[in-house]
């Protein structure tokens, strides 16, 4: 922990990098409030369902 700890002072991150860009993120956004379907939103950014509602979540926690 203690190694973690010090590599996040450094400003390191863990983790895997998002597969949606803030970009897409957005935009898959403006296609939900659209009223597109999470699956033709999923096939549009080329990556899973489960992805998209991540996204859409993180970006309701950023807005608030």
């Amino acid at each position: 922990m203690a190694g973690i700890a010090a590599a996040r002072a450094r400003g390191r991150t863990g983790g895997r990098k998002p597969k949606l860009s803030p970009e897409q993120q957005r935009v898959a956004a403006e296609m939900a409030r659209g009223g597109m379907a999470i699956t033709t939103i999923a096939q549009t950014l080329q990556c899973s369902r489960h992805t998209v509602y991540k996204a859409l979540e993180h970006r309701t926690l950023a807005v608030e």
